[in-house]
């Protein structure tokens, strides 16, 4: 192997390393009188593989579907994991620590849907940010400052969920309690 290979695979293993670091410590709280414990529910291996994902240098781009066919981008999936598991220590972490701004815009964007966040809150953090995205919502991509990455918003705020996304209802439909129709329980005309 050459000099460069072992150099790189070295940086590779450090940040592996660093990143698990940082998932231990993600699961470590303090008691009231500022001692270090463990939290009663650690992330599970899923979450710290969707953090370990966010806080690496992997993440290209802050954006929600991209391309013509408007593919969940693999940023948003592990976004949204950490979401579904209600991580919010995990995204803190994110937000202060990624390797990437484009981490950085989506550990925000969590803690916005999470409710951790209020939407000026989340927008001011943005505008603090004085970082350069990659980003990307359909076929348009772009380079911006963070402060314009509000726009990953906008899917919380019209509850446009992600495509397999466990999520409990609110209410039940309008047609909860009806029989199947003739043409099959999916209600196919």
């Amino acid at each position: 192997m050459s000099p460069d290979g072992r150099k790189r695979r070295l940086a590779h293993a450090l940040v592996a390393c660093t990143l698990a670091c940082y998932a231990l410590v993600a699961c470590a709280g303090s008691d009231e009188r500022g001692g270090s414990t463990l939290n009663a529910t650690p992330a599970s291996a899923a979450s710290v593989s969707a953090y370990t994902f966010l806080m690496g240098p992997d993440v290209k781009v802050a954006g929600d579907y991209c391309g013509l066919a408007g593919s969940v981008t693999r940023e948003w999936e592990a976004l949204y994991h950490l979401i579904d598991a209600g991580e919010e220590h995990l995204l803190r972490i994110v937000v202060r620590s990624a390797l990437t701004p484009e981490g950085r815009v989506l550990g925000v964007v969590g803690l916005y849907k999470l409710g951790r966040l209020s939407r000026e809150e989340a927008t001011r953090a943005l505008g603090m940010m004085d970082v350069t995205v990659e980003g990307c919502s359909g076929c348009m991509g772009m380079t911006s400052p963070a402060s314009e990455f509000t726009f990953l918003f906008r899917d919380f705020d019209n509850a446009i969920e992600l495509p397999g996304a466990v999520r409990t209802q609110s209410a039940p439909p309008a047609d909860a309690g009806a029989e199947p129709t003739d043409a099959g329980e999916l209600g196919e005309q």
